[in-house]
């Protein structure tokens, strides 16, 4: 009776080695996409931060230059800068933008075209709520054309 026994277990042992072994192969030749890691996030905070740092660069040049180069250069340049970032992370890599990120260049970049309007049609070069409001509505009408763009 212990032979039997003794060959029912080596039978079972070399058949629970085979299926481990065939799971495993079977494991290492799946090909399946590796889940999102901290790797994407890492580089995502990356380019945020670079956007941030070459705005406040911008502004600290403006700064020194003076004149209309705070209220004209630095909110366009800034602004577009920060929409350009948003845009081509959003369209080109489907990564999360900050909502400041988005907001903050919406503004700066009306408030670059409020000031550059005025610049050429007031006399006074007063702040105008129009040029703003108008500004801001065609900035938002492109933001909400790049929704095309949008990955499911």
């Amino acid at each position: 009776m212990s032979r039997r026994s003794d060959r029912f277990r080596s039978v079972i042992e070399e058949r629970a080695a085979d299926a481990v072994m065939d799971k495993a192969t079977e494991a290492l030749q799946r090909k399946e996409p590796r889940p999102k890691g901290p790797a994407g996030g890492l580089r995502e905070r990356r380019i945020e931060w670079v956007t941030w740092g070459i705005s406040i660069i911008i502004l600290g040049v403006c700064f020194v230059i003076g004149g209309d180069a705070l209220t004209l250069i630095f909110p366009l340049l800034a602004g577009g800068l920060m929409l350009f970032s948003a845009t081509l992370q959003k369209i080109l890599k489907n990564w999360n933008v900050s909502f400041i990120t988005w907001g903050l260049g919406v503004i700066l970049a009306a408030v670059g075209i409020e000031r550059f309007i005025a610049l050429f049609v007031t006399l006074d070069r007063t702040f105008n709520p129009i040029f703003l409001v108008g500004g801001l509505i065609i900035i938002t009408g492109f933001v909400v054309l790049l929704q095309i763009f949008r990955r499911a």
